[in-house]
């Protein structure tokens, strides 16, 4: 059964949310008319998004804000309730209308990343941070608003038209992985190991200088180098992973294995060849034109793959330039969209979806697959206290799994060593993992 919208307006940012609700969070037909006397006699499931009050005696009635209908980008003034267990803002006065706030207003605001555009501060990397969003400081950030807004006026649908049948998604887990640094002491030039080891004197680091002694001696494995143990994790459990790969030039914060030293191509490979992968661009991507090009050019001639899957070296994303930066390069699918100092859905939605970029006002077509839960973020949100960990997790796949969407968590290979502190969270990712499973 096919469900008909009036609306006497359209616009691109009305038309993506009829598709992210309709077609992302349930697969429901629909089609959308401006004729007030053809869905007037409709007799199926249908929902006025107009001014003109009950056309129809079965509708929906949602009484459109403007915001839909604007086409420049500036400050809205905000006012958050509760309705229903449900946070809410765009509130209408309407008494006979079907919910109080426009839904389709709302979710666009918190899907399209609108308070990211803004002016504002940024944190010393350039990045909006969770505590800056409207998420955090109303109480919502580990919550999936719009996939709840959704499911909500699926039910108010059912309500009136018990017959009317949709599918929804399956639940899904995938886990991701940053390779930033893929050994801790090995495969470096002379330079740096000889800086390294006089930073260790200089410190008076003795465990690490011994550390770094012992790897460089082939005493010890390196710490960082914990692939077999992932792999291990991907067979028992029957992960399908997707790993990241930085390969950018040695700078500030880029600290990588050089893409040309042998042992780390041959791990690129043998990891690509496996395993869903993409490019990690470095810190200078967002700042050199031709910077981006050369790392994507490194991965393809590495991996003889296409690169068509990238996430941002310290999460790091101007918008709308970066997103429009990966388009133009190719890619088709980001997993960047997540915060550093906080766990929970940055666009209130567990799943994937494609990104609306403001600037042109309209629905591209860069897949955006949001994570919930990063291992550097986790830890210093709980402070690493395992109870807390294990419930911020649960909270957040149980959000997830209720509205059948995809979680996604982001690790670095570096975080099962007993390293910077990461002692013993490999039974805490054993945890997630299998909460996390369908």
């Amino acid at each position: 059964m096919e469900l008909l919208i009036y609306s006497p307006k359209t616009s691109s940012r009305l038309d993506y949310m009829f598709a992210i609700f309709f077609k992302q969070i349930v697969q429901l037909p629909y089609q959308v008319t401006n004729d007030p006397q053809f869905f007037k006699s409709y007799l199926g499931p249908c929902i006025n998004y107009s001014l003109e009050e009950r056309i129809n005696d079965h509708e929906i009635w949602i009484p459109p804000h403007t915001f839909l209908f604007e086409q420049d980008i500036r400050p809205q003034p905000l006012s958050v309730k509760d309705y229903e267990g449900m946070p809410i803002f765009f509130q209408n006065n309407h008494s006979k209308a079907s919910c109080p706030f426009d839904l389709f207003a709302a979710g666009f605001y918190l899907l399209s990343l609108y308070e990211n555009y803004l002016p504002g501060p940024r944190d010393v990397h350039g990045r909006f941070t969770a505590k800056q969003s409207l998420a955090y400081q109303h109480g919502f950030l580990q919550r999936p608003l719009v996939d709840e807004y959704g499911l909500y006026l699926v039910q108010q649908l059912i309500k009136k038209h018990p017959e009317l049948a949709f599918k929804a998604p399956s639940y899904a887990y995938t886990p991701t992985y940053d390779i930033d640094v893929s050994w801790a002491y090995g495969h470096r030039p002379l330079y740096r190991q000889l800086g390294s080891i006089l930073r260790d004197f200089w410190k008076l680091d003795l465990a690490n200088l011994s550390r770094r002694i012992a790897v460089q001696t082939k005493q010890q494995a390196d710490p960082f180098y914990t692939f077999p143990y992932l792999d291990q994790l991907h067979e028992q459990y029957d992960l399908k992973p997707i790993y990241f790969f930085l390969l950018a030039d040695y700078h500030g914060l880029d600290r990588n294995i050089h893409p040309a030293h042998p042992e780390q191509q041959e791990l690129i490979r043998s990891i690509a060849n496996k395993y869903k992968s993409g490019i990690h661009p470095g810190i200078l991507s967002n700042q050199q034109e031709n910077q981006f090009s050369k790392e994507l050019k490194r991965y393809q001639d590495l991996t003889t793959q296409v690169a068509k899957h990238s996430r941002q070296h310290y999460l790091v994303l101007q918008f709308p330039q970066t997103y429009q930066r990966l388009l133009k390069n190719g890619i088709q699918h980001d997993y960047t969209l997540g915060y550093a100092d906080a766990v929970g859905f940055r666009a209130s939605i567990a799943r994937p979806f494609p990104w609306y970029d403001l600037q042109k006002e309209s629905i591209s077509n860069l897949m955006i697959h949001p994570f919930a839960c990063m291992d550097g973020a986790l830890k210093r949100s709980t402070e690493n206290q395992k109870d807390k960990i294990y419930q911020q997790v649960v909270t957040l796949i149980s959000a997830t799994k209720a509205v059948n969407g995809h979680f996604y968590t982001l690790w670095h290979n570096s975080s099962f060593s007993t390293l910077e502190n990461w002692k013993n969270w490999k039974p805490i990712y054993e945890y997630i993992i299998e909460q996390a499973l369908p």
